[in-house]
């Protein structure tokens, strides 16, 4: 299905991209993936890519989302010419886990269902998410990072903690959402993450006494409920202080 050097298959598939990229021609906010459950050989995805690519051309700039074995993804995102095609990285096929990392191969013709049958894997934490969702905004900042994979969306305020878009967090607030957009993620220290902006920053302790250095700095604290997403004011705080429990905490300045 996925040989590109047979000319027919070759043909529909291009003209098959080609159509689902007029569908939505002039909607800028539509993603384009690959596919929901694609695990196919990289030579497809390059093929993906130079049809997007030749599309953009004529037509104008899509968003592109990959997500595919990260084996395929990396060897994409190393393309001097097909990575800048890319502007959404997808961890939907492979995650870090407690036991290590869950990475089948590309291009074995089995589907994501039955790898996960043949490879037993463990499971995904908070730092295992941060972890992947961090390594690759580091490694490529220009572009976004969603996780798809295990545990999506449980671990939605890890991908946030690490830079990542799109995560499912459940707080409706719209201050506090602004005030969001405004942060980047700082290195994470002794079990506690942040992200930092001008006006405050959110905070995640893995454990109770974690301490946050707000210098001279005068903050107003919240707890936010990691799954109803309600904040509720504790106190203000100033120098060093301890959070009261583990959690997401933001600090507003």
């Amino acid at each position: 299905f996925y040989d590109v050097t047979n000319p027919t298959m070759r043909e529909l598939h291009r003209q098959y991209i080609r159509q689902s990229l007029d569908a939505f021609k002039g909607q800028p906010n539509v993603i384009h993936s690959i596919g929901e459950e694609f695990t196919g050989p990289l030579s497809f995805v390059q093929f993906w890519l130079d049809v997007i690519g030749e599309w953009e051309q004529e037509n104008g700039k899509v968003l592109v989302d990959l997500a595919v074995n990260k084996d395929v993804q990396d060897a994409i995102l190393k393309d001097p010419v097909r990575s800048k095609i890319v502007d959404i990285i997808d961890i939907e096929q492979w995650f870090y886990h407690h036991k290590g990392e869950y990475t089948p191969q590309g291009g074995v013709n089995m589907a994501p269902r039955q790898y996960a049958r043949k490879i037993r894997t463990g499971s995904a934490r908070f730092e295992d998410v941060y972890r992947a969702v961090s390594e690759y905004r580091s490694q490529y900042p220009d572009k976004a990072v969603v996780y798809s994979a295990q545990k999506y969306p449980e671990m939605c305020w890890a991908s946030l903690m690490a830079g990542g878009s799109c995560a499912a967090i459940p707080v409706k607030d719209q201050a506090f959402l602004y005030e969001l957009s405004q942060m980047t993620p700082c290195p994470p220290a002794d079990g506690l993450y942040m992200l930092k902006g001008d006006n405050g920053r959110l905070v995640y302790a893995s454990s109770a006494g974690a301490v946050v250095d707000l210098a001279e700095n005068k903050y107003a604290v919240y707890s936010i409920s990691v799954v109803t997403g309600e904040i509720s004011y504790l106190s203000e705080a100033t120098g060093t202080f301890s959070l009261p429990a583990k959690g997401i905490f933001w600090l507003k300045k």
